[in-house]
């Protein structure tokens, strides 16, 4: 269930193989709660959920997709995940992930299903409201603008201010997806990433509550068809990301949404 603030909603999720209708959802509301208008509540039928499992995600796919898993080692199940398909002004293609994954380590190759894609770039940016990083992929046609089993495909970019509180913002990353909302707009503090750039101040991130784990980072923040950012991780018991029109201006790289 999601509190739509912008249409004024109560959205219920209910099975599409589920025998509960949209009447028998009134019926037991009305139990519970008194309204005189119960046309607040927004009835959507879901897809029925098909299993997931965490090591598809590093299986070999092709062309990359958001929220797979890409590692330093071949033989690995992954570290952090991918965000997006970008280019450079010269049509260079590049994928984006976080940029605490592999920080300072440029021209280290990468794998995704045990198969090279290509090396961290120097387009990385860790602190204030990014924390993000370009890999450098080694062919346009690894690039792709859908999601990892999903039949979505990223074609509208969010612009920073246009985003509100109370949004749906959805992760798609190593441990599957999750939704929330957006609760704040300048998450703010000091996070430490010992191994290369220290102690770092960051503001602007967007903070929520979709489920997030240890391999998630890098990942896609979406709603439907729309990109919203990339996954940095947790912050005062908030998960927050990077707006991506923070991201495409601190590494000057074009998020591929066609």
């Amino acid at each position: 269930m999601f509190v739509d603030f912008v249409n004024q909603k109560i959205d219920i999720g209910i099975l599409e193989d589920n025998e509960i209708n949209n009447s028998k959802v009134i019926q037991v509301l009305s139990e519970y709660v008194k309204l005189e208008d119960y046309s607040v509540f927004n009835i959507i039928m879901l897809d029925s959920p098909a299993p997931i499992f965490d090591e598809s995600r590093s299986a070999t796919t092709r062309p990359l997709r958001s929220g797979l898993v890409i590692d330093r080692n071949p033989n690995t199940t992954g570290n952090c995940s991918i965000a997006y398909s970008a280019i450079d002004s010269s049509n260079n293609p590049y994928i984006i992930t976080a940029g605490h994954c592999w920080a300072g380590q440029q021209g280290l190759g990468l794998y995704q299903g045990g198969s090279y894609i290509g090396t961290v770039s120097s387009r990385a940016h860790y602190g204030g409201a990014v924390d993000a990083m370009g890999i450098r992929v080694s062919s346009n046609a690894l690039l792709s603008n859908r999601i990892y089993n999903t039949a979505t495909r990223l074609s509208n970019l969010e612009v920073a201010g246009n985003d509100q509180i109370g949004d749906i913002v959805c992760k798609s990353g190593m441990h599957g997806n999750s939704c929330s909302i957006i609760h704040g707009k300048n998450a703010n503090g000091y996070t430490t990433n010992r191994s290369f750039y220290g102690r770092r101040y960051f503001e602007g991130l967007r903070a929520s509550l979709y489920s997030s784990q240890v391999g998630d980072s890098g990942g896609l923040i979406h709603h439907n068809n729309t990109l919203k950012g990339v996954h940095k991780g947790k912050l005062e018991g908030w998960t927050v990301y990077s707006h991506v029109t923070h991201v495409t201006r601190q590494l000057g790289l074009t998020p591929v949404t066609w």
